[in-house]
Formats: C-alpha cells, structure tokens, sequence
C-alpha cells in the first residue's frame, strides 16, 4: 500500500512523513510573517491528507493561531478554483492547500480575480508534482521522493511475492519544503482583497 497510511498493519507500507510536511507548511508560512492563514483541503480526506493538516494545525497551534478559514472542495484543480471566492471573502494572507492538484486551480482563480501571488496572498501547496515548477508563478510545494517511493514500493512488492511470509515492513520517506515563488512576505498593510 502506497502513502495512504490506512490500516497500518494489514499491509507493507511505504509512507512519507506527512504530519511533518504539514508542519513544514505552517512554518514556513509564518516565518514569513502570515498569521491569516486558510486551510484548502478536499472534502474527503486520506488518512495521508489528514496527517497533513494535523502537522499543520499542530504548528498553528503552538504559536497560538488556527486557520483564518477552512475551505472544503473538491480534490481537483476545478474544486481549487471553486474555492477561490471563499479565499478571498476570508481575507487570508496565504493559504496551504492540501495538494497541488488543487492548488494549481486557487492560482488559476485568482489570476481570474487579479489577485496577485504572493502580492496579495502567499499559495502552498503538496507533493511537488511535475508541473509545480511550470506555473506562473512556480508554486512552493512540500516535495515527496515520488520516484524513490515508488521504486522502494515495487520492491517490497516483489520481496513479498518470492517470500510471503517475511514479517510486515514499512519503509518511510522524508519531505522537504520546495521554496518557489508562490510565496512571499506578508505585506505590512492589509491586502486588497
């Protein structure tokens, strides 16, 4: 099983460290002075995906804050993009987003909107997929070893088939914050959203 970290010890496992992925996130948003900060995240989480928002409500929370919204759509680009009128109604100065599947649609949407990024709002998302890099503006991401998991995986897949009753194993991952151009200072005054 892949990254879903469901049912844990039913199965061989491969996982990436999602709680601290999260964490990341918040980190680094508010190290660049975000305190009004929303939460875009599908309508049905993974246990994966709820890791994810764990680690970054945990790191909101130490430093006394929650989420200035919580925005559920669709894990889509299209349910990105409907999830930009309530971002910019929230007034947010940025927005973790879940995955960049959705994120690639908030950055669509408000470029509908003229809403500069990160002018007006900072966007990150997660799993630094191949098009991250090609947006405009390049999204800042939270990258997982993609290649390597899946290498890892269909090893222990093979491993498994020749013998079949070796105990169960789980092989974890590490993420790192992928620092584009998404994201930015928060500005000294209140935004024009």
């Amino acid at each position: 099983m892949l990254d879903q970290n469901a049912d844990i010890n039913a199965h061989d496992m491969v996982q990436t460290n999602e709680f601290t992925g999260g964490s990341m996130a918040a980190s680094h948003l508010m190290s660049l002075g975000h305190r009004d900060i929303a939460l875009i995240l599908p309508n049905n989480l993974t246990d994966n995906m709820r890791q994810r928002r764990a680690g970054f409500l945990d790191t909101l929370s130490t430093a006394n804050l929650t989420p200035k919204t919580i925005i559920t759509t669709t894990l889509s680009k299209h349910g990105g993009l409907a999830a930009v009128h309530q971002l910019i109604q929230s007034k947010s100065t940025a927005a973790f987003i879940l995955n960049d599947e959705m994120a690639i649609g908030v950055l669509r949407g408000l470029a509908y909107q003229d809403i500069k990024v990160p002018d007006d709002i900072s966007i990150i998302g997660y799993d630094d997929t191949d098009y991250a890099e090609f947006m405009i503006p390049t999204l800042t991401t939270i990258a997982q070893s993609v290649w390597e998991i899946g290498e890892t995986a269909l090893k222990m897949i093979i491993r498994r088939l020749d013998h079949p009753n070796l105990p169960l194993q789980t092989e974890f991952f590490d993420v790192k914050l992928v620092i584009r151009e998404s994201t930015g200072p928060v500005k000294n005054t209140k935004g024009n959203h």
